[in-house]
């Protein structure tokens, strides 16, 4: 035997590892954040014991740690779903410009009249008085005289 180890330790040694192979053979599942074993760690406290080794590592849940090439698909998926809302939204827009667009069409001649009293009206009455004009036809529901805006029941 060295020198360097005592009578005193290496009957310490035999005992521990005694304890050990006592542990190993009934062991448990010992589930820490970052490890699963099948006895108890002296300096870590676990986070659940289960009846089996198997069955905890069946419960851990390693934190996966993802490839460069699986961040770049992930970043792809999330572009082509912002795309694909995108293209929905568009879409119901340009649904709805289509419906206003057919609207006025089919109302044409009763915004051309409109337009026509805003066209003869514009440099001779101030736009508040070609408001109050265009609201007592009954058909413009309001007029802004800041954006000259106006909006028509049809």
């Amino acid at each position: 035997m060295p020198a360097l180890v005592t009578e005193e330790e290496v009957r310490e040694i035999i005992t521990v590892i005694d304890e050990f192979k006592e542990l190993v053979k009934k062991p448990q599942g010992y589930l820490y954040d970052d490890e699963v074993t099948p006895f108890p760690l002296l300096l870590r406290q676990p986070k659940e014991v289960l009846a089996s080794y198997n069955a905890a590592l069946d419960k851990w849940q390693p934190v996966q740690k993802s490839s460069p090439q699986e961040k770049v698909i992930e970043s792809m998926e999330n572009i082509i779903q912002q795309q694909v809302n995108s293209l929905k939204e568009q879409a119901e827009k340009a649904d709805e410009t289509k419906k206003k667009g057919e609207t006025i069409y089919e109302h044409y001649m009763e915004v051309r009249e409109l337009l026509q009293i805003y066209d003869g009206m514009k440099g001779k009455a101030s736009f508040e008085e070609i408001g109050e004009v265009l609201k007592k036809t009954g058909k413009v529901k309001s007029f802004n005289a800041v954006t000259r805006k106006m909006v028509i029941g049809l």
